[in-house]
């Protein structure tokens, strides 16, 4: 009998679930979710990320579409993140890294940016009466920003104006750029 068939390892792999959703409840800040060390504790000097916020939007929607109990509330503050202080609101599309005093880091990166793709299509999942307009708003930005109709490729990443990008084209970035559209089907 093969272990994937049975229900002990479905079991394990719930118990498994439940126990990366309860270690990642711990990494909410007032800017979104942040960077957890090995033991769960927030690490302060790191700062607020997007992509980790993004994708911590993303679990938390998965979660919720499971009834996870307080899921909804953690997609509800990713949402609020999204469009508080990670978002640029003068340039457009979200700073790579905030703290609680400002921007850390006013880059726009393509890889942070595809996973804010991830996060809002997820969200949309949920119902949540914001996640429709980010996720509207995200792909505005990827199509304007991100992808090079002539290169047939994404850009990899923005000064905060967007009004430099570099010339280096990584596979990092597309490989986050094809999960995200995924997610979006």
């Amino acid at each position: 009998m093969k272990w994937f068939n049975t229900l002990s390892h479905n079991r394990w792999l719930e118990q498994e679930t439940d126990r990366i959703f309860d270690f990642g409840k711990n990494s909410v800040v007032p800017t979104g979710f942040g960077w957890l060390g090995n033991k769960g504790q927030i690490k302060e000097e790191m700062g607020t990320h997007l992509w980790i916020t993004a994708r911590m939007l993303h679990v938390y929607s998965v979660a919720a579409a499971m009834g996870r109990p307080g899921a909804y509330s953690l997609v509800d503050h990713g949402i609020k993140a999204m469009n508080g202080a990670l978002r640029d609101k003068k340039y457009g599309g979200w700073y790579a890294c905030v703290n609680d005093e400002g921007v850390v880091d006013a880059s726009k990166q393509g890889y942070q940016h595809f996973f804010a793709l991830l996060g809002a299509a997820s969200a949309v999942t949920t119902g949540h009466p914001e996640a429709r307009k980010l996720l509207d708003y995200t792909i505005e930005i990827i199509e304007k920003y991100f992808w090079s109709e002539e290169e047939q490729m994404c850009l990899e990443s923005w000064d905060e104006a967007f009004s430099k990008t570099e010339e280096y084209r990584g596979g990092q970035c597309q490989y986050a750029r094809g999960g995200s559209f995924l997610d979006c089907l």
